[in-house]
């Protein structure tokens, strides 16, 4: 049996209160507050896609300070067994 399946998730971070989401077949998402004394940035936004045993993933991230900026794009694949 096949199974198709895709999620969009993203997830950000200012100051001090985390966001993060997932959308798809299982969603969750939360919020959570970290003291820090800079102000920072971080955000990530990416699809995953499912068939039977096998996912891919593909996402890009920014992570950005007043002393610091970088930013990824990752690319994943996943075989379970």
């Amino acid at each position: 049996m096949d199974f198709w399946g895709i999620s969009l998730y993203q997830s950000w971070r200012n100051g001090r209160v985390n966001i993060t989401g997932d959308i798809g077949y299982n969603a969750s998402d939360g919020i959570s507050a970290n003291l820090i004394e800079k102000t920072t940035f971080a955000g990530q936004i990416g699809v995953k896609l499912l068939k039977g045993d096998m996912r891919w993933g593909l996402g890009y991230s920014v992570n950005t300070s007043s002393h610091n900026n970088d930013q990824m794009i990752n690319a994943t694949w996943q075989l379970s067994f």
